[in-house]
């Protein structure tokens, strides 16, 4: 009941430098942020048509045949119609590995009609480092300003010990 019209959800690792304004006038069910990836088997990823309409989502997928991992950022014209859809999601019990997944509400979703459509990220690019630690610059980011971070990479005893699950700030 909370949760009418017009809804916006940003993971909170989510750092996406993106103009808005569109939203206003989307005409899609709903858009999901969503990048290229080289290895999307720790992703949920969009699946096209040939017109670019997003037709299924796949949560962590077993093959690198489909590459656009979704990215944490979420639009939906109609947010009653995603908690629907997590209410269907649940009462079917349809969860991966014990969990429930967004993913899941979405195909739901998807089946009963609704078009989704997907919008390209702008990669921040990581390219300057000094020594262990890496800059990014966003712009419009004001200095002083908090944000998460979330890092990939090997978890490796007594050295560096990447976990995507941890948030840096």
């Amino acid at each position: 009941e909370y949760i009418q019209g017009p809804t916006l959800i940003v993971f909170v690792d989510t750092i996406i430098p993106v103009d808005l304004g569109f939203l206003a006038e989307e005409k899609a069910d709903a858009v999901l942020w969503t990048k290229p990836v080289e290895d999307p088997r720790r992703f949920g990823v969009a699946k096209l048509d040939e017109q670019g309409w997003i037709t299924d989502i796949i949560e962590k997928p077993q093959t690198n045949e489909h590459n656009l991992a979704v990215v944490g950022m979420y639009f939906f014209n109609r947010g009653e119609d995603l908690l629907e859809a997590i209410d269907r999601q649940i009462e079917q019990d349809l969860q991966l590995n014990g969990e429930y997944f967004l993913a899941e509400a979405m195909r739901i979703m998807l089946a009963e009609g609704n078009r989704m459509r997907p919008d390209r990220i702008i990669d921040l690019g990581l390219e300057h480092r000094s020594g262990d630690y890496w800059h990014v610059e966003v712009e419009g980011l004001q200095a002083g300003c908090c944000y998460g971070y979330r890092v990939f990479g090997p978890l490796e005893p007594g050295g560096h010990g990447f976990r995507p699950a941890k948030v840096l700030l």
